[in-house]
């Protein structure tokens, strides 16, 4: 209970550096999962016959799957 009363906490210690952010973070995997935004890698590759696409997240290759399915 005491994580979840943080994240409605006005304090947020964690910091996004990447310039021109202003987005800061409660706990550091927050933090990290908002980095990936920032990121040009794309880990995540749905592999379609004639088709292929990439994403940052798995969560976003999870659900863009559910459109082929």
């Amino acid at each position: 209970m005491t994580k979840h009363r943080q994240v409605h906490s006005t304090a947020r210690p964690l910091a996004c550096l990447y310039p021109g952010c202003r987005k800061a973070f409660v706990r550091a995997s927050g933090l990290r999962s908002h980095q990936k935004t920032h990121s040009t890698e794309r880990p995540f590759t749905w592999l379609y016959p004639g088709y292929r696409k990439a994403f940052k997240r798995g969560s976003e290759l999870k659900t863009h799957g559910r459109t082929h399915s």
